[in-house]
């Protein structure tokens, strides 16, 4: 019994140094050995305050920053939120998208996204790509006492945008979606390859 707990409290100890245990996320690496990238757009009017917000915002262990600062008076109100970021990370890039990207309307499909990227007030989406979120939603994800798995479920919950979109006056699959088909690729009844009806 006493080699049992040795064992099980060298295997703890060497895990969390790695970063797995602390992480928890399957299939994805420790931050000691992947950077998550924040790719973030600020307001124009915090132009002059560039420096120390870049400080800030980059200042967490993990992470690598680019900073851009949005031409006009605000960016999107959108977040992305890769399925390998760590809770701490993923809070901690919602609090700066509050206080400096104008707030958060809408999160960007998980599953279309780089695993370890965070996108903050980012415009390479189109809106079929997003989900609003509400507010009861989103302060459910700046709870602090959120586990790693914890968070990443409820961004995935959060950020799947629905199967279908209203688009010319039809309702159409959503092709935004990994597990949708397209409109176009399904079989029409004067597709010459459809087999015919006898």
């Amino acid at each position: 019994m006493f080699k049992k707990s040795i064992f099980i409290i060298i295997f703890l100890a060497f895990t969390c140094q790695n970063g797995w245990a602390t992480e928890g996320l399957v299939d994805c690496k420790s931050l000691q050995e992947k950077t998550i990238k924040i790719e973030a757009w600020i307001s124009k009017k915090h132009r002059k305050n560039k420096r120390t917000i870049k400080k800030e915002m980059g200042g967490v262990e993990g992470t690598k920053l680019n900073l851009r600062v949005y031409p006009m008076k605000d960016p999107q109100n959108v977040i992305g939120i890769g399925r390998c970021v760590t809770a701490a990370i993923g809070r901690h890039s919602i609090e700066q998208s509050l206080k400096y990207a104008g707030g958060v309307g809408t999160m960007v499909d998980q599953q279309i996204i780089s695993p370890y990227w965070v996108g903050i007030g980012t415009m390479a989406f189109d809106e079929h790509s997003q989900k609003t979120i509400t507010e009861e939603q989103l302060n459910s994800l700046r709870n602090p006492a959120l586990s790693d798995i914890e968070f990443q479920n409820l961004v995935k919950k959060y950020s799947t945008p629905d199967k279908s979109v209203t688009m010319f006056g039809q309702d159409l699959p959503n092709s935004r979606r990994t597990d949708v088909t397209p409109a176009w690729e399904k079989k029409r009844a004067w597709d010459p390859k459809k087999p015919s009806k006898k």
